[in-house]
């Protein structure tokens, strides 16, 4: 949810402003034409935690789109697929884990929903003009709750197997924010950061069990679109990329959920591309960003690529370019303020931490891929954190926006 205003009803956009939402409307909406939104899941599922015990005020109101069609037979049929959504309907309950088995129908399922919904539109749009259709899905995100088949699609007790380490000593070395978030937030928070130290070995087990079985949903449901390119007979045409905004702790350092700390489970997303002038099966090992997907997919079509653009065209696609690191910021303000700029080598993270210029983190990802251990005041590695340091300098200046003076209003 934003708290920018809903067009077109003016009121910002949130349950209540969905609910006067005109029937049909599919947009303009932040430069989209046709879109057909979600927005459901964090108010209502955080409605317990804020102690709230009716998760539905009405159809209208339910999260736009999928809301609406959550209730597409009735109040009461309605009601009862958001009941089934909470951990309640499946003999769980709301803790620390934020794991459970969906009790919603996979057909019923936020994923499924919008599958169909693109299956759909490709099968309806006019087959003589150019497309480009942006699908996300909602998972895998915490809570970790995959309808059946899927809850059980891995073994808890094999993952088991293949769990991170979770060193105790850990934290030694690093500033002391990686010392308290594993710990959790305070109980009001609790929801976005519940505290991996918390989870014991087959709590965790089980989470991560969960969360590769969203993970496969979602594949088996992508693999449901690209057959439906290749039976509109678009497969050979059309360039498909699939990526994701950020990993997921999962574990690593005893940390669960998403951000602030720059650990590679957190930056290393998927990025994989199929489409003409792609080679199959290529991998690409250099440095780089979700940022690069504009021009790349500009310059894959055909059209000019601004001067704006701060990405590159990904190595890979025709004049795609190689380079030596690429850069991660996060200005992160919920709960504690930690802002946060990284550069990433093929050897080497460095992160500076902008409101303690005395703090940083440096590893050598040679020798120490999981970083574990902080090298940021080894001497062994002072030239190294200094060249790192002036790059990233280098790479932020640029961007760094200068506003215009404007004189006080008495």
């Amino acid at each position: 949810a934003s708290t920018y205003p809903f067009f077109p009803t003016g009121k910002l956009e949130s349950v209540e402003g969905s609910a006067s939402m005109p029937e049909g409307w599919t947009g303009p909406y932040f430069g989209f034409e046709y879109l057909q939104l979600i927005l459901f899941g964090h108010n209502m599922r955080m409605a317990p935690l804020a102690g709230l015990t009716n998760w539905c005020f009405g159809p209208a109101p339910m999260g736009l789109h999928y809301g609406r069609w959550l209730y597409r037979d009735g109040v009461e049929r309605g009601n009862e697929r958001l009941r089934l959504m909470s951990p309640e309907a499946a003999g769980a309950v709301w803790d620390h884990t934020q794991t459970w088995r969906n009790a919603l129908p996979e057909e019923d399922h936020p994923t499924t929903w919008t599958t169909e919904r693109t299956i759909d539109w490709l099968k309806e749009r006019r087959a003589d003009e150019p497309f480009m259709a942006w699908v996300s899905y909602t998972d895998p995100h915490h809570p970790f709750d995959p309808p059946d088949p899927w809850f059980d699609h891995y073994d808890a007790a094999d993952v088991a197997e293949v769990m991170p380490e979770r060193d105790k000593d850990d934290f030694a070395g690093k500033p002391p924010v990686h010392g308290f978030w594993p710990k959790g937030a305070q109980p009001e928070m609790a929801w976005a950061n519940s505290g991996g130290s918390n989870f014991s070995d087959k709590q965790l087990a089980q989470t991560i069990a969960a969360y590769y079985g969203m993970i496969t949903q979602i594949d088996h449901n992508i693999g449901r679109i690209l057959d439906t390119l290749e039976e509109q007979g678009l497969a050979e045409d059309t360039l498909v990329v699939m990526t994701t905004d950020h990993g997921e702790y999962l574990g690593d350092h005893n940390m669960i959920f998403k951000g602030p700390l720059h650990y590679s489970g957190l930056l290393d997303v998927a990025l994989m591309a199929r489409g003409p002038g792609i080679e199959a099966g290529k991998v690409v090992d250099d440095p780089v960003g979700t940022i690069d997907l504009q021009p790349t997919l500009l310059s894959w079509a055909g059209l000019p690529v601004p001067d704006y653009c701060e990405g590159e065209v990904l190595p890979g696609f025709a004049g795609g370019t190689s380079r030596e690191s690429v850069m991660t910021e996060d200005d992160f303000d919920v709960m504690v303020q930690i802002p946060l700029r990284t550069i990433t080598t093929d050897r080497y993270r460095l992160t500076l931490y902008f409101n303690h210029l005395d703090q940083g983190e440096l590893y050598d990802l040679q020798e120490d891929p999981g970083e574990f251990t902080n090298v940021w005041d080894d001497p062994a590695y002072l030239e190294v954190r200094t060249d790192l340091a002036a790059t990233l300098q280098d790479q932020i200046r640029p961007l760094q926006r200068k506003l215009d003076k404007v004189g006080l209003v008495g």
